[in-house]
């Protein structure tokens, strides 16, 4: 549980507006709700659900204040 107090959630919580941290617990939450009976497996080939949005590049790393 350590390493989670160095992390990018520690980080998070030190740096972001309380405005942030509960539009992201909001987000979250309307996830959590969208997908209660769980995520439906459509045997989809993930090669052909196309690159990342503009501007993801699938790293992950520390949040910086805005």
């Amino acid at each position: 549980m350590a390493e989670d107090e160095r992390g990018a959630l520690a980080d998070f919580r030190r740096h972001a507006s309380l405005r942030a941290s509960r539009d992201l617990g909001v987000e979250f939450a309307v996830s959590e709700a969208g997908h209660a009976r769980g995520v439906p497996l459509t045997g989809q080939d993930p090669r052909q659900l196309g690159a990342p949005p503009s501007g993801m590049t699938g790293r992950v790393g520390p949040v910086r204040p805005p």
